[in-house]
Parts: structure tokens; C-alpha cells; sequence
């Protein structure tokens, strides 16, 4: 089994208790064999690696599909332009290994004044831009 195979496995069981979903409806919605899936919870069987497999199950719980695609030890697609940009990947190894630390979050407004119901939208630190 891969390093990776317990973070997956429990990013997936969170997902199925939240929806309550079955193993079977979870398969159902992704497009993915029960057999297999639940080899991988037993820990028999590696994760699923295909980006199909991956998204489907992403979208099916509703998970962060770049979160579930690290937790099988893959890169997402749109995270591959990292590579280009030097200056940014360095910043964000700093900060993946802790020689970076992250800018303080700042907090929001208080809302209440505005009568609004929208959340605050998240930002990157400084160290990322």
C-alpha cells in the first residue's frame, strides 16, 4: 500500500458519512466498481490514480478534488504550472515544508452593520502572490 492510501481512505469516509452515502451509491455516482473500493478501504488495494476515478469521487462527496488528488500522492492538472514559475514554487516549498510561514489571517468585517449574507472570500497569503 502507498503512503498515501490512509489520508484518501479517511478524506473518503468523511465524505460518505457527511452525504451518507454507502459504499455501493458512493460507486454508483462515480462510475467506480464496489469490489474495488472496498478492497482499498480494507487496505488490499492502492487508491484509484486515474483523474476520472478521482474526480468522480471528488464531485460525488463534494471533496476538494485537488485535496483528493494529494492524498493519492498525484499533483492536479492545474497545479502542473508551478513548475513554470520558479519564484512561485519556491515560495510555496517554503511554505509546504515550514521554512515559510504563512501571513496571518486577517478577520473579516463584522457583517452584521451590511445586513449581508455572503462569506468573506478567502485570499492567498502575500508570500503566494
Amino acid at each position: 500500500m502507498t503512503q498515501y492510501a490512509g489520508v484518501f481512505r479517511d478524506l473518503v469516509r468523511g465524505g460518505m458519512e457527511r452525504k451518507g452515502f454507502s459504499l455501493r451509491e458512493l460507486c454508483r455516482r462515480s462510475s467506480l466498481d464496489p469490489s474495488l473500493m472496498s478492497k482499498v478501504f480494507a487496505g488490499k488495494r492502492n487508491p484509484p490514480l486515474d483523474d476520472a476515478a478521482i474526480e468522480g469521487i471528488a464531485d460525488a462527496l463534494e471533496l476538494d478534488c485537488a485535496a483528493l488528488f494529494v492524498s493519492v500522492g498525484r499533483l492536479p492538472d492545474a497545479w502542473r504550472g508551478l513548475a513554470q514559475d520558479g519564484e512561485l514554487f519556491k515560495k510555496v516549498d517554503d511554505l509546504v515544508c515550514g521554512r515559510l510561514r504563512p501571513a496571518p489571517r486577517v478577520k473579516a468585517a463584522s457583517r452584521s452593520a451590511a445586513g449581508t449574507s455572503k462569506p468573506p472570500r478567502r485570499q492567498l497569503p502575500d508570500e503566494l502572490l
